[in-house]
Parts: structure tokens; sequence; C-alpha cells
């Protein structure tokens, strides 16, 4: 009878609790009014988001939340935009406020090499690359990239 009851004490409760913890961190964009694909209770969305080539799963996620959708790649949650005015006001009018990006992979980052890569660099180092990387997306290289991108986006 003592046994029972520690077993349901040390494993059983803190079991619960971290399945409940990790359904309420999977009800993010639900919470937020964001749609998106329903996530797995212990991997997310990471087994549909790497079934296919990448731009096929969130092609074919456009299609079925729309222009703006959340998704969880493991348990990291990303916000996906195809409305280029939005990714416009947030990455160069709020840039300030995106200057360090969120963890893509947890392994990537200790290693020795990749770790230095442009995708997991922090402030100040990434502010100075973002400034010197600035000049090519400037408004009239920006206007004939959006043109591009919208032709490529409307074409099926």
């Amino acid at each position: 009878m003592l046994l029972t009851a520690a077993l349901v004490v040390f494993i059983v409760t803190p079991l619960v609790a971290l399945l409940l913890w990790r359904r309420h961190h999977f009800s993010y964009f639900k919470r937020i009014g964001i749609p998106g694909p329903k996530p797995s209770i212990i991997w997310g969305n990471i087994g549909e988001y790497h079934s296919m080539p990448h731009y096929k799963v969130v092609e074919k996620w456009f299609q079925q939340y729309g222009d703006i959708f959340g998704f969880f790649n493991g348990d990291v949650p990303f916000v996906v935009l195809k409305d280029l005015d939005f990714i416009d006001y947030i990455f160069v009018r709020n840039f300030q406020n995106f200057t360090d990006r969120g963890v893509l992979m947890i392994l990537d980052q200790s290693h020795p090499i990749l770790g230095r890569s442009l995708k997991h660099e922090r402030s100040p180092r990434w502010k100075s690359i973002r400034s010197a990387l600035a000049q090519g997306f400037a408004g009239a290289k920006l206007k004939q990239k959006r043109t591009l991108t919208q032709e490529k986006w409307t074409c099926k």
C-alpha cells in the first residue's frame, strides 16, 4: 500500500503535471486566435513538418489556414506570414524589437561551427551583421523583390 502511494506521488503525479503543462503550451496559438495544424502533445507538428519538403508543407498549411498560421517545430512555436506588408512592418520598421531570433535547433547552437552561423547570432553581433545586410534590402530593391515574390505566389 505504501509502495503504491509512493509510485503515485513520485511517478504518476509529475507525469500528469507534465502532460497538462504540454497541453497548455501547445494550445498557445489557439488561445491567441492564430490558426494552425493541431500539434501532438509530445512532438508538436514536427512529424508533419518533416514529412515532405518544408516549402510543400508550408504551402499546404497556407491553403488550409490562410496567410498567417502558427505551428510547433518540436516544442518551439513558429508564426508563418504571407502578408508582405506585415513582414515589412516587422523586419524593417520594427526590427529593433526583433533583433534576436528564437531557438531553431538547440543542438545546432552547441555545435562549435554551426553555433556561430548567421541564424544563431544574437545582439550585438547580429545588429552589426544586419546593418551590413540591410543595404541589400533597401526600398527600391525590396519593391523589385516584392514584384517577383507576388508573381511567384500568384502563379499556380
